[in-house]
């Protein structure tokens, strides 16, 4: 996935396009300015009065209801279908909410997601947002009841039954995940979610949690330059 800190950074707008990253095509010069590097029949660098706008920075927050500090900064703008916040940077749209979390703490990297600890899609306040893998946020979603249970699930690939048959035959000692696995035909990673009882929860059966067990959040500081003698 794109960096977006480094989009924020380089600022390089296609030519024909208004340079204050406002996404709008700009007009064909008439006439050149050889004092400005303006030449008849290239595209302006702006739409007229676009070159006094604010950054894209100043721009996104401006469109972030920023409160308390420990309440939700919700966005103001256009919305995703899935009620995420959206943002143009150079005619492109990226979420809300990884925008916030990278202008605040740096790049996000590539095998990481970024989760709202205040479950609020909508929210932008970079204390709500922590740093996760796909798996871990699903994990925290079920945890928090956000997801349809079990058999409810569209994309459930077992039943109820299955699930307590399984977890009996694992702890009888008699079957291993990869056995179950195959006979079940689901992937490995779920069959120990299932006899661990880390998913469905709410189906009775024998299981025990891995020792420790628990989501891990990665946190991120931001970076401060130390000056040296």
């Amino acid at each position: 996935m794109e960096n977006i800190t480094s989009v924020f950074a380089t600022q390089q707008i296609p030519e024909g396009y208004c340079q204050c990253g406002c996404g709008q095509k700009t007009t064909i010069r008439t006439w050149s300015d050889p004092e400005h590097g303006a030449i008849k029949g290239q595209p302006n660098r702006f739409i007229h009065g676009h070159n006094a706008r604010i950054s894209s920075a100043d721009r996104f927050w401006s469109k972030v209801d920023k409160r308390g500090p420990d309440e939700c900064w919700n966005w103001t703008s256009t919305m995703s279908d899935k009620g995420y916040g959206r943002f143009a940077i150079h005619n492109r749209d990226f979420y809300a909410h990884r925008i916030s979390y990278e202008l605040t703490n740096g790049p996000i990297p590539d095998n990481l997601e970024v989760c709202h600890s205040c479950d609020n899609r909508a929210c932008c306040n970079p204390a709500h947002l922590f740093l996760g893998t796909h798996f871990e946020n699903m994990l925290d979603a079920i945890s928090k009841n956000r997801f349809a249970k079990g058999e409810r699930s569209s994309n459930a690939k077992l039943t109820e039954e299955q699930v307590f048959e399984m977890r009996t035959m694992y702890w009888s000692g008699g079957f291993s995940q990869a056995t179950l696995s195959l006979k079940y035909g689901v992937s490995s990673r779920a069959i120990f979610c299932v006899v661990h009882g880390i998913l469905w929860t709410h189906v009775p059966g024998p299981i025990s949690k891995p020792a420790g067990w628990k989501i891990t959040r990665v946190s991120r500081q931001p970076q401060t330059s130390e000056k040296t003698a």
